[in-house]
């Protein structure tokens, strides 16, 4: 994500790079057994920017095996789930066992970051 500011005069030679975005995919683990009618979705929000709401969040759901897959990432991120009962929420977040300091992850162009684990359950 890059702006630019124009003022009078025009642009010239200007190079834009484009890569393929990043996905983040991983299971969510319960504390508490979740209600059967929930559908709850994994959501991606941005550590380091303000994103306009005019910019939908990457989102993906949680299927019943707990994976959830979010295809379209690059920045860094923390976690929301959304779709459980009330006071719910991410308690931790794991990489190949290891607690992810402020539960951000990186996310780079074209990288697949797997491994994760959400850990999800009332508020303590």
């Amino acid at each position: 994500m890059a702006s630019t500011q124009v003022s009078v005069s025009g642009i010239d030679d200007i190079r834009i790079d484009l890569e393929r975005p990043g996905s983040v995919e991983g299971r969510v683990t319960f504390t508490a057994p979740r209600p059967a009618s929930a559908e709850p979705r994994v959501a991606l929000t941005h550590a380091l920017l303000r994103v306009s709401p005019l910019y939908p969040v990457e989102d993906g759901p949680i299927d019943r095996e707990g994976r959830f897959r979010i295809a379209q990432a690059r920045g860094q991120y923390t976690f929301t789930v959304s779709g459980l009962p009330d006071g719910w929420r991410v308690l931790r977040v794991l990489r190949s066992g290891r607690e992810v300091p402020g539960g951000r992850v990186t996310v780079g162009g074209a990288e697949q970051v797997s491994g994760l684990e959400l850990v999800v359950g009332p508020a303590r």
